[in-house]
């Protein structure tokens, strides 16, 4: 309902504010007053499990300093990851790269989770 705007019923003013006319009256916003948010928020890592025949919880592997070892034969990783802002949450975008593995930043969007399967050996180091 609120959506409706009058094709043409638009003016911006000296000062840079911009008014959208519309079947209920009209909107105006100031671009230059759109300010990004500059602050990057801490981000956490939460390994879900590792799979072979059964799920092996993070318990089960050894895990100090902030480095996951995972032992010869778990070969499946997977983990949840999530920025610490509650500001739009929705607009976080994320990268993730597993050093030793690939090359790049892998930009994922809105995506927060990953999974790693036939590895080898993997050292995740959060610092």
């Amino acid at each position: 309902m609120f959506n409706h705007f009058n094709a043409g019923a638009s003016l911006i003013t000296s000062d840079g504010r911009i008014f959208f006319g519309g079947n209920n009256g009209y909107n105006r916003f100031k671009p230059s007053s759109i300010k990004d948010n500059p602050y990057i928020p801490p981000v956490i890592i939460t390994p879900n499990f590792i799979y072979l025949k059964k799920p092996y919880y993070m318990d089960t592997i050894i895990m100090s300093k902030n480095v996951i070892e995972l032992k010869y034969n778990q070969n499946f990783f997977a983990f949840e990851y999530a920025a610490l802002n509650y500001i739009l949450p929705e607009k976080n975008q994320y990268a993730y790269m597993l050093e030793g593995l690939e090359k790049d930043w892998i930009y994922c969007g809105t995506r927060r989770d990953r999974q790693y399967t036939d590895l080898d050996r993997v050292h995740i180091n959060s610092e």
